[in-house]
């Protein structure tokens, strides 16, 4: 396990002393972490005998959280909407994989954002010359490599393309190995290596090899951050892979953090978000260190609800794959301490949100891209809508018209 990091709440505290004006800043670095799979109900903070997730936490608790945020049902599409600011059907894109409508089948790996939107960190570095970094997972599409993250906007990806990988320690997927005229790959049981970089070619079995796939993630994020020019805008975005299958952690995690926890199967749960906790942690410590935090947006929020096997979404009904509030009604929070005024830290924003509407609150309302430049001379525009000052308690929700007392 690596070295644990100072207490974030210090950190955090020490961040929002004596800041500048929002005003006097510099366009600010946006860290955006993308959960995989998290219940509604997967922070310790819901919780008063759990404490597996506190840097999470404190960032939650000391921002303000998106208590009504919507995503889609299942993580492709849900990435998707993110990237380009369309809802999934405006895309085209359904599912993950198997049918995009029932009457056709589509190969799995074909699906993907079109190539005719630009994605947000094409918006951001061309509005403010952010340089843009994404590290985990992709699912995005990587039928060419025009679809891949290096040719649609940031500058290095470290990650996977796909779903998925078989295991958080090998990081192999078995596409290759049962895929019709498949053969096998080098990897465990003869699977594939998903890892990749951003040549677009699969990395080789090395030192990766064995690392638990947050830490192979917090680590690589951690050094991107040392070596960025802290006068130039950073976009990172951290697709952690936690939690979803293999449901696998390492076991220190589970003996520490399961200890209150009564199901085996939550036990590992836990011991995920737990993982992914210590990343998170480990990454505001090296934006304070690089002198970037005071100038910092941290956003989190799930690709879609909990799967019903092993997340814990109450008092959602329904999880993943499901159009009920549990399969698509997410965690999600902001935090900065120089954008977000003191009286609105700690607040919910009860605002209809959905993950379609990051690129406006973000590229838009932060950084100040016009609507054009949001638009891309692409259709369906209109669906990514700026929370920014809705979120600060300046504007009323840009859908307000579609709430219906939601709280």
């Amino acid at each position: 396990m690596r070295t644990r990091t100072p207490a974030l709440a210090l950190l955090l505290a020490a961040a929002a002393a004596a800041l500048p004006a929002p005003s006097a800043l510099p366009a600010p670095h946006i860290i955006h972490i993308m959960g995989d799979d998290v219940g509604w109900n997967d922070l310790s903070y819901h919780h008063k005998s759990l404490s597996h997730s506190p840097n999470l936490d404190k960032l939650a608790t000391g921002g303000v959280r998106l208590s009504n945020h919507h995503a889609f049902k299942v993580c492709g599409p849900s990435r998707s909407a993110f990237h380009t600011g369309r809802l999934p059907w405006q895309m085209g894109y359904y599912d993950n994989s198997g049918t995009a409508v029932p009457w056709l089948d589509v190969d799995s790996n074909r699906m993907g954002a079109s190539l005719d939107f630009t994605l947000l960190p094409q918006v951001l570095g061309a509005v403010a010359n952010y340089t843009s970094h994404a590290i985990g997972k992709w699912h995005l599409g990587h039928v060419t490599r025009a679809h891949t993250p290096t040719y649609r906007g940031y500058k290095s990806f470290l990650g996977y393309y796909d779903a998925m990988t078989e295991d958080y320690w090998a990081h192999t997927h078995s596409t290759g190995h049962n895929a019709p005229g498949g053969c096998p790959g080098t990897g465990l049981g003869g699977l594939w290596n998903a890892l990749s970089n951003n040549s677009g070619a699969a990395l080789g079995h090395s030192l990766d090899n064995g690392t638990y796939e947050s830490t192979l993630f917090g680590d690589h994020a951690v050094r991107t951050i040392e070596q960025h020019d802290p006068t130039t805008p950073l976009f990172m975005y951290l697709a952690f892979h936690n939690e979803h299958d293999p449901h696998q952690a390492p076991k220190d995690a589970i003996d520490k953090y399961g200890g209150g926890v009564k199901s085996d199967t939550y036990k590992v749960t836990v011991a995920q978000i737990a993982t992914m906790d210590e990343q998170v942690g480990r990454v505001v410590a090296a934006l304070n260190a690089s002198g970037m935090l005071d100038n910092s947006i941290i956003s989190f929020s799930s690709d879609n609800g909990g799967p019903l096997d092993h997340a814990n979404n109450f008092p959602r009904r329904g999880g993943k794959h499901g159009f009920y509030e549990g399969g698509i009604r997410t965690e999600a929070f902001v935090w900065s301490s120089s954008r977000i005024p003191q009286a609105r830290r700690g607040e919910k924003y009860h605002g209809l949100m959905h993950l379609a509407d990051w690129r406006s609150t973000l590229a838009g309302g932060l950084v100040g891209a016009s609507a054009a430049q949001l638009n891309d001379g692409a259709p369906f525009a209109a669906e990514s809508h700026d929370h920014w000052a809705a979120i600060l308690g300046e504007a009323p929700c840009p859908r307000s018209e579609l709430i219906h007392n939601v709280q």
